[in-house]
């Protein structure tokens, strides 16, 4: 019996980030960390106002055969998963998976250590520190600072490309 793995795509014709790490045995690219996120936090800011969920990592960012993440990454409930109180901490675990996905076969071995480009390293603490929330100490209600975390994330990504102005198309075809 073959230990190959194959990706078979789900009733929404979405594979999951786990899926596509382990059938190719590597972590993921920079450039995909970046499309992830892109597309993740436009996913995340489609379904404010819906019940929402945490990604527990990489079994839970849903990436779909058009090179979106698919709404069920945040939208899809089942019993292990806690509800997403605020959009920040939504985007920090989004955040968290990115760099699961991108530290994945790194972390077998003990000795190879992960080197990240200053940008992303800097767009992933951008990402993960958004949850603190010290803005409402300024009087910023939560959802603004979840907004201006999302639109500050999607700016750092747009203008990690030559063309900033076609981040949206790039990514998308990143993903696919």
């Amino acid at each position: 019996m073959s230990n190959i793995t194959y990706c078979k795509l789900d009733n929404f014709k979405c594979l999951c980030l786990e899926q596509v790490v382990k059938s190719y045995c590597a972590p993921i690219k920079e450039e995909h960390a970046w499309a992830i996120v892109h597309q993740g936090v436009l996913s995340i800011l489609g379904v404010v106002g819906q019940p929402c969920f945490l990604v527990r990592g990489m079994v839970d960012v849903f990436i779909s055969q058009e090179g979106l993440i698919h709404p069920i990454t945040f939208t899809r409930s089942n019993h292990d998963r806690l509800s997403m109180t605020n959009m920040a901490t939504g985007v920090a675990e989004l955040g968290v998976a990115v760099y699961d996905a991108l530290d994945w076969s790194v972390t077998t071995d003990s000795s190879m250590e992960r080197t990240l480009s200053p940008e992303l390293e800097s767009l992933l603490d951008v990402m993960t520190s958004g949850d603190d929330l010290d803005y409402l100490d300024e009087g910023i209600g939560e959802e603004e600072v979840a907004s201006r975390l999302c639109e500050k994330v999607l700016e750092l990504c747009r203008h990690h490309l030559a063309l900033p102005e076609e981040a949206g198309h790039h990514y998308q075809q990143v993903c696919r």
